[in-house]
């Protein structure tokens, strides 16, 4: 009963999460008040978040955590808190226990421009470049094949968040091998 209603909570808070990206991308004057949001520590929010993670699948020695040099960004810390934990839960849920996991963090040269990065990288079932380019809302790949929990509104609300702050978001996937999601954020400057 308790894990049926965490998933349902997950479930609506995952829904609202979609329809607030969807009304605040038309709201230019609201987004623009949004996009000054800073997250100091962007490297210890999203360890902390990847160690929660690692605890709640109960795979902790399977992370491993890299730093880089370390920046301020432009997005709210509980936004980038839920973006970790929709790639998260992804990585763990879609590879095996005792394959890795890796979090590393840092500024980046990335398409023109130094952003700090955030790259997860699970070596579980990954994506064909067809399911990547398919990620959208509600989409659940090989549905028939797994046995899937959730709406499958995580990568989407990932993309959405993280582009709303003008963030970039890139997937790069082998099938059956690994897939790596890379976060790039511009960094705020004092």
């Amino acid at each position: 009963i308790n894990s049926s209603a965490l998933r349902l909570h997950r479930l609506v808070e995952n829904y609202l999460t979609y329809v607030r990206i969807q009304s605040l991308m038309v709201d230019t004057k609201r987004l623009a008040n949004i996009r000054r949001q800073v997250c100091g520590n962007p490297h210890i929010a999203a360890e902390h978040q990847a160690i929660y993670v690692a605890q709640r699948t109960h795979r902790e020695g399977d992370l491993s955590l890299r730093h880089g040099q370390p920046a301020a960004v432009h997005i709210a810390e509980h936004d980038l808190n839920k973006v970790m934990d929709e790639i998260l839960d992804n990585a763990f849920k879609f590879s095996d226990p005792g394959t890795p996991i890796i979090l590393q963090t840092g500024i980046e040269h990335f398409e023109g421009e130094d952003r700090f990065c955030i790259r997860l990288t699970d070596y579980g079932r990954g994506m064909s470049p067809e399911q990547i380019q398919g990620v959208g809302a509600y989409m659940q790949f090989d549905r028939i094949l797994y046995e899937q929990q959730g709406s499958g509104l995580g990568l989407t609300i990932s993309r959405g968040l993280t582009e709303m702050y003008e963030g970039i978001i890139r997937i790069e996937s082998e099938p059956n091998d690994y897939l790596t999601v890379t976060l790039a954020f511009k960094i705020a400057h004092a």
